[in-house]
This record gives structure tokens, C-alpha cells and sequence, in this order.
């Protein structure tokens, strides 16, 4: 396809600079300053780049949006009724994305109500942001589509004009093949120019697709990781969400209610030592039993426990309190102790 390069051969400048020429306009040529006089002599000096000024009509129709940037709707209703697109192709230049995903019903149910909009305020707002620069990127992308599109029919109708340049006279004949083959190069350069408007407003289409994401996802109990994931899978076009998020958070969910039930997966076998590490006094029963190895514990936390038998033979006696000796009665009553 023609025009798909970066900036469109070295014959660009050249070409900028001959239109500004005839059009009087005045620019400003750059020439990149290469200090490597090897490669210099290897790929040639590159191309000075021309900078053209912003034109008047152009700048007065920034300035009036840029005066009220808040107050004013994302696009103008007049634009958007010349430029539209064939019905049941591309309905997400048309349309916004829904937010139709396990995610916007999970929000939906911890907050209990059913909305197309994030239910917290500060979600609220990320979302109308995005939803703005959504519908303005995507007619940026349709006037892009129309732009390449009439580039192309303006590239037809030059190329039909080199049958006739034949049957032209001698004299007018060299001009009129030398402004032919002007205009198709430009032409050519028109419709590298739409690819780009269309690179840079996909762009920024994706930006608010992920600014929306982001603002339904800050209200979820995901892990920040997940989230992240999340916001970078492919947008489709249909929904907010990519088609695979649901079957990731449904594997998700699934792996933990087996893991709450202790239920562990046949591939991912949890590793459990024959012989537990750790040194449990209690679990040898005798005189003789191995020590401890000295590795487990630093010198600080080494200590010997004695044998229930051992603790036994230490452990110091204790008599019982004495008790004053019983006085015997005088069966005869005489009054006599004994």
C-alpha cells in the first residue's frame, strides 16, 4: 500500500518546501547535524525537516474551544453529521462500549443497584472523562477515514490525466506531465497523512478505553495485579471489557473455593516433606532420644528438656506438715493426762 511508511521517502521535505513556495507560505527548515562523518558518507545526510505555521482560520477555531473547555460537549453535531460511517460496520465509532462483564456485575451487586456507570463518585467522574475524549477520538478517526478516502479518489483522477497528457503538444506537453506527477506524489503523501491521523486517534481511543477500565475496576476487591492485567488485555470494540476477562476471573474464582476447601489442583501438587523439619521435643518417647540439630536454632535458643522420668527424679520432696499428737481421753476420769 502506498504512503505506509514512516514519512513518506527522502522527496518529502523537498516537496513540503516546493508547496510552501507556491502557496507563499513561510516555514522553517531544520537540517539534523550528524557528528559521525563515517556514517555520513555510509547513509548520506539526512533530509532537512520543514515546519509550517499554523494557519489563521485554524487558530481562531482553537482558541473559541479552548476558552470554554469544560462547558463544551466532546464533539460539535454539525461535524459529526458529515462524517459518518456505513451502518453495521465499526457501530464502536458510533457507540460507547458497554461495560458488560462479570466485573460491572460485581460492582453493581456490592453497591445493590443496576447503572452503566461506576456507582462511586470519584468513578463517576473518571468515567465521563473517558467516555469525552472516546467520542472525540472517534471522530477523529472517521474524519481520518474520510480524508484517506478522498486522498485516494483525488490519486484516481490524476493518474486517469496521464492518458491525455500524450495527445498535448510538444511544448505544453513537459509541464503538463511534470504538475501530473506532482500532484500524484502528493496525493500519495495525503493518504500517508490520513494513516497517521488514524494512528493517533486509535490511540486515543484506547487511552479512554483504559481510563474507563480503570474507573470500574477501583471498586472491585481484585488484587492490584489482576487489575493491571486487566486494564492491558486487547479492546475488541463491542464491550468495555476484553471476551477473555471473564473466563480469567471465573478460573480465578474457581481456584479459590477449591483452595478454601482445601482441594488442590492435579497439575500444581503442593510439595509436603516425609519427615517434618522442625524439632518437637514431645515427639520421641524414652530415655534415649536424638538431639536437636544445632542448625535449626541459633546458640541463643538451645536448651535441653528433660525426660518426664528425669523431671520426676528432680523434682525436690516435700513432707507433709506435722501434726501435734492426739491427747488420749481418761476413761476413769481421774483428771491424768496421758
Amino acid at each position: 500500500m502506498a504512503g505506509r511508511g514512516r514519512g513518506g521517502g527522502k522527496d518529502l521535505p523537498e516537496r513540503m518546501a516546493r508547496m510552501a513556495k507556491a502557496l507563499e507560505i513561510d516555514v522553517s527548515s531544520a537540517v539534523p547535524k550528524t557528528k559521525d562523518k563515517l556514517l555520513c558518507r555510509i547513509y548520506g545526510d539526512k533530509p532537512a525537516t520543514v515546519g509550517f505555521p499554523m494557519l489563521e482560520g485554524l487558530e481562531e477555531i482553537v482558541e473559541k474551544v479552548w476558552k470554554v473547555p469544560s462547558d463544551l460537549p466532546a464533539t460539535s453535531k454539525h461535524i459529526e453529521q458529515m462524517y459518518k460511517i456505513k451502518q453495521g460496520t465499526w457501530q464502536s465509532l458510533i457507540k460507547h462500549p458497554p461495560p458488560s462483564s462479570l466485573i460491572a456485575e460485581e460492582v453493581q451487586h456490592r453497591r445493590s443497584g443496576s447503572s452503566s456507570v461506576p456507582p462511586d463518585k470519584e468513578g463517576k467522574k473518571m468515567d465521563a472523562l473517558g467516555r469525552r475524549q472516546y467520542s472525540t477520538s472517534a471522530l477523529a478517526l472517521r474524519i481520518a477515514n474520510y480524508q484517506t478516502i478522498m486522498a485516494r479518489y483525488q490519486l484516481s483522477l490524476w493518474e486517469k490525466l496521464a492518458s491525455y497528457v500524450t495527445d498535448l503538444p510538444a511544448d505544453k506537453k513537459a509541464v503538463v506531465s511534470l504538475l501530473q506527477t506532482e500532484a500524484v506524489q502528493l496525493s500519495k503523501q495525503q493518504m500517508n497523512a490520513g494513516n497517521h491521523a488514524a494512528d493517533t486517534a486509535a490511540r486515543g481511543m484506547a487511552s479512554a478505553v483504559l481510563l474507563r477500565r480503570h474507573s470500574w475496576l477501583r471498586s472491585t476487591a481484585l488484587s492490584q495485579e489482576v487489575k493491571a492485567k486487566i486494564e492491558h488485555l486487547p479492546f475488541e470494540g463491542d464491550s468495555l471489557f476484553s471476551s477473555t476477562t471473564d473466563e480469567a476471573l471465573k478460573k480465578k474464582k474457581a481456584r479459590q473455593t477449591a483452595r478454601s476447601l482445601g482441594v488442590t489442583s492435579a497439575d500444581r501438587s503442593v510439595f509436603k516433606p516425609r519427615y517434618s523439619t522442625r524439632y518437637n521435643p514431645y515427639q520421641y518417647h524414652g530415655r534415649y532420644r536424638p538431639r536437636p540439630y544445632f542448625h535449626q536454632y541459633p546458640p541463643s535458643r538451645r536448651r535441653y528438656t528433660p525426660t518426664r522420668q528425669q523431671s520426676k527424679r528432680r523434682r525436690p520432696f516435700k513432707s507433709r506438715p506435722s501434726q501435734p499428737p492426739a491427747q488420749q481421753k481418761d476413761p476413769q476420769g481421774t483428771g491424768r493426762q496421758f
